[in-house]
C-alpha cells in the first residue's frame, strides 16, 4: 500500500507526526471553546476533579462553596452545597491527581492573569483559577502528556519489542485518532483521563525498564502514586507490573527513595483529613460495587457505552495482543496488562452505574491505553505479511472506524444522541 508510505521509520519522523497532530487537536480544542457560551474546560465531573486548585491557591483552603456556587454556571444546584462531609465541607468525592498534575500550568497562570489584569479590565483574564489562561496553561498540559503518551509508547513498541516502526506508528495514529480517546484528548481534557493515561504509561514504562539508580526508583513510585489519586481502579491495571518491580532486591535496599516518590499519596490522605475528618475515607459514600452480579458483557458489547460499540476499532487489537503475547519480547508487559485488563474489566462491571453516566463511550476503559495500542501494533505488523488486497481491506476497516467513532462525537456534541441511556 504505497498510499500509506508515511516518513516514519526514524523516532524524529514519528515525533514530529505526533506533535502535529498534538498541535491540531489544539487548535481544535481551542476552536470549539470559543463556540461555547463559556470558554471552559473543567466541564461534568471535570469540574470537581480541577476545584482543588482554584480552592487552594487562591482562596487558601478546601471549601468549594464559592467555586461551585460561582463557576458551576447552569448545573448550579443548591443541594451540592448542602451534601457535606462530617467535617463540614462541601463532598468531593474525586480524588487529587489532576490538580497536582496541572499545579505548575495552573500556578503559571495565575502569575500571568494578575500581571494581564493589572493593564485590563476584561473580565476574560480576571485572576480567579477559571478565566482564559488558566483553561488553556491547562490544555496545553493535559495536551502535552497525551503527546507524551504515544512518544513513550512508540519507544516501548520500538525498542523493547521490536515492533516495525511503520507499524507502531500506525497503531498510535489510529488510536489516538480512531478511539474515545480522541473526545477526551480535545474536547474534555480535565475529566482525567488523559493525565491518568499518562501516568499509567509511565509507571509501566519505567517499571518495567532495568533499574539503575534510587532516582528512577523514586520515578516509578511517583509515576504509580500519580496513577493512584488519578483514578484509585488504576492499582488493577498496574499491580501486576509493580508486583515485580516490588520482588526486586534494589526495591527493598532502596525502599527510602520509593518512599520519596510515594509524596503524591500523602497529599492525597491530607485532602481527605481536611475534608472529612479522617486519613482514610471512602469518598464515594453510598456508590458503591455490585461485585455479585457483574455487567461483563455490558460494558464491552452494550450500546450503552459498551468498549467495543462506541470505539470498534479497538476489536482490532484482540488478535494483535494474542500475538505479542506469544512474542518472547512482548509477552511480560502484555501478560501484564492482560491481567489489568481482566481486573479493572471486572471492576467496571460491577460499578453500580456501569455505563458511567454521560460518557462518551466506555471511559472508565482508558487508562489500558498501553494494551489496546500494543494490540493494534502488533496486528498492524502482522499486515505486512498479507496480500495487497487483505491490507487494503484492513486499512479500510480502520478508517471506516475512525469515522464512526467521529460521526458519534459530532452527535454527542450537538445532544443528538442519548448520554447515558441506550443508542439502539
Amino acid at each position: 500500500m504505497r498510499a500509506l508510505s508515511i516518513p516514519c521509520s526514524t523516532r524524529r519522523d514519528r515525533a514530529r507526526a505526533y506533535s502535529l497532530l498534538a498541535c491540531a487537536f489544539f487548535v481544535l480544542a481551542i476552536a470549539l471553546a470559543l463556540l461555547k457560551p463559556v470558554f471552559d474546560f473543567a466541564v461534568s465531573d471535570g469540574r470537581f476533579y480541577y476545584v482543588y486548585l482554584p480552592s487552594a491557591v487562591i482562596d487558601g483552603d478546601l471549601d468549594f462553596s464559592d467555586e461551585v456556587r460561582d463557576f458551576w454556571g447552569p448545573d448550579y444546584d443548591p443541594a451540592l452545597l448542602a451534601d457535606v462531609t462530617p467535617a463540614g465541607r462541601v463532598r468531593n468525592k474525586y480524588p487529587v491527581g489532576l490538580a497536582l498534575t496541572l499545579a505548575p500550568s495552573f500556578v503559571l497562570a495565575h502569575g500571568a492573569s494578575h500581571a494581564v489584569a493589572a493593564v485590563s479590565d476584561s473580565e476574560r483574564f480576571r485572576p480567579d483559577g477559571y478565566s482564559v489562561l488558566y483553561q488553556v496553561a491547562g490544555l496545553a498540559l493535559v495536551l502535552a502528556l497525551g503527546l507524551a503518551t504515544f512518544l513513550l509508547l512508540d519507544v516501548l513498541l520500538v525498542d523493547r519489542m521490536g515492533v516495525a516502526p511503520r507499524a507502531a506508528f500506525l497503531a498510535i495514529i489510529a488510536f489516538w485518532g480512531g478511539s474515545h480517546y480522541a473526545y477526551y484528548y480535545f474536547r474534555e481534557p480535565l475529566m482525567v483521563h488523559v493525565v491518568s493515561t499518562f501516568w499509567v504509561t509511565l509507571a509501566l514504562y519505567a517499571g518495567t525498564r532495568e533499574r539503575t539508580s534510587g532516582w528512577h526508583l523514586s520515578l516509578v513510585s511517583c509515576a504509580a502514586s500519580m496513577a493512584l489519586v488519578s483514578r484509585p481502579t488504576n492499582a488493577l491495571i498496574l499491580l501486576p507490573v509493580l508486583a515485580r518491580v516490588a520482588l526486586d532486591r534494589e526495591v527493598l535496599r532502596g525502599m527510602h527513595w520509593v518512599l520519596l516518590g510515594a509524596i503524591p499519596i500523602l497529599v492525597q490522605l491530607a485532602a481527605w483529613r481536611i475534608l472529612h475528618g479522617s486519613f482514610l475515607v471512602y469518598s464515594y459514600g453510598d456508590e458503591g460495587f455490585n461485585w455479585s452480579d457483574p455487567a461483563l458483557a455490558s460494558t464491552l458489547f452494550s450500546s450503552k457505552h459498551g468498549l467495543i460499540v462506541w470505539a470498534p476499532l479497538l476489536a482490532l487489537s484482540v488478535p494483535g495482543v494474542v500475538r505479542a503475547l506469544g512474542d518472547r519480547r512482548a509477552r511480560p508487559i502484555t501478560g501484564a496488562l492482560v491481567v489489568g485488563f481482566v481486573g479493572l474489566w471486572y471492576a467496571n462491571s460491577s460499578w453500580h452505574q456501569w455505563w458511567f453516566g454521560d460518557a462518551f463511550g466506555a471511559r472508565a476503559f482508558l487508562e489500558l491505553t498501553p494494551l489496546f495500542v500494543i494490540g493494534l501494533a502488533f496486528w498492524f505488523d502482522s499486515l505486512e505479511r498479507r496480500t495487497p488486497r487483505v491490507r487494503a481491506v484492513a486499512y479500510g476497516a480502520v478508517v471506516l472506524g475512525a469515522l464512526y467513532v467521529w460521526g458519534l462525537m459530532a452527535l454527542y456534541v450537538t445532544h443528538r444522541i442519548p448520554r447515558a441511556d441506550y443508542l439502539f
